[in-house]
């Protein structure tokens, strides 16, 4: 009896379980745990409140080497249910991490070249919840294009953004711009073809820079030579640019595109 219960698994003929699916390299930060447990388990709100320098030794303490098994939603995200410990450590070290895709329902339920559309974005740079901040789920080519065509038509208008904040910037001897983010009827899908681009461009001391360009608009004084309401391409479409220190509230919907 003993010896049959120590080798169980023999007698059983009990495999191993090995993990099955498409293995890459793939950055830590775009990863999303699925069953909440950053925010759930005591183990880690006690976590976050160690301070940045004891995060950051801990993380180095993490072995990153085993595959995190990971499901691809049909709104492209990639979340984990396990591996919480390794994802951690390598978003706080800045690192990419194996993983091995087990489930993909973006692969199994959308149209033939969805897949492999969304993957090559991703691996090219792009989060895939700054691709599709409204978490459609994308089942054809169409849909996934018209996601796309907001995020190009929203990152057409940075450069002219950029240009106009740091023109203002520079006039008031101000900071630089930490980022970017479309925002409003834009970012949320209630747009029609008439509606405004706003824009929040974050950096430090940035709410007196707000305070500033809205007591010139006052005065009927555009700032750097430009009204800080300035005309895209039809006369009823404008940009709106608004600075602040903080960036979009949680429940706000946004994509960053800087």
């Amino acid at each position: 009896m003993k010896l049959l219960f120590e080798n169980w698994r023999e007698y059983l003929k009990e495999e191993k379980y090995t993990p099955k699916g498409q293995y890459m390299d793939f950055p830590a930060e775009y990863l999303k745990s699925h069953k909440g447990e950053y925010n759930t388990e005591p183990h880690w709100k006690n976590f976050f409140k160690k301070t940045p320098e004891e995060q950051l030794e801990w993380a180095k303490t993490v072995n990153l080497s085993e595959p995190v098994e990971i499901t691809v939603f049909l709104d492209g995200m990639f979340a984990h249910g396990d591996g919480h410990h390794r994802v951690m450590a390598a978003k706080l070290l800045g690192k990419d991490i194996p993983i091995i895709i087990t489930y993909n329902h973006m692969k199994n339920k959308s149209e033939e070249g969805v897949w492999e559309r969304w993957l090559e974005l991703v691996q090219s740079g792009n989060n895939p919840k700054d691709l599709n901040p409204e978490q459609y789920n994308i089942k054809t080519m169409d849909t996934l294009d018209e996601i796309l065509g907001s995020l190009d038509s929203a990152k057409n208008n940075l450069r002219r953004v950029l240009s106009i904040a740091n023109a203002f910037l520079d006039e008031l001897g101000e900071g630089e711009i930490d980022a970017v983010y479309l925002i409003g009827s834009r970012a949320s899908g209630a747009a029609d073809e008439e509606s405004d681009w706003d824009y929040l461009v974050v950096g430090d001391g940035f709410d007196a820079v707000e305070e500033e360009k809205i007591a010139r608009a006052e005065e009927g004084r555009p700032f750097s030579g430009l009204d800080i309401d300035v005309a895209v391409s039809e006369r009823s479409k404008h940009l709106d640019i608004i600075f602040s220190e903080n960036p979009p509230q949680a429940d706000q919907k946004y994509i960053k595109v800087y």
